[in-house]
């Protein structure tokens, strides 16, 4: 299994996201993950609640803290 669709695997992002890449930093015991939105994002909740969604605008991207992985600092 490529690192990619066992990372994706381990943090159950589901079809609304897409997993880019995975990195490690091994001096900084840190891993780096890159995902995207996929069209699924986008007929989600607000569908379900009678709404509609669309997507406004993106920003630059942004880094997120997750739980420690492996006993690794890892950001998405």
């Amino acid at each position: 299994m490529e690192i990619e669709k066992m990372f994706a695997r381990l943090l159950d992002i589901g079809e609304e996201w897409k997993m880019l890449g995975v990195s490690f930093e091994e001096a900084r015991k840190m891993f780096t993950m890159r995902v995207e939105e996929t069209e699924k994002l986008w007929e989600g909740d607000g569908i379900r609640q009678g709404g509609s969604v669309r997507c406004y605008d993106h920003v630059e991207p942004r880094i997120w803290r997750h739980l420690n992985v492996f006993g690794c600092e890892c950001v998405i």
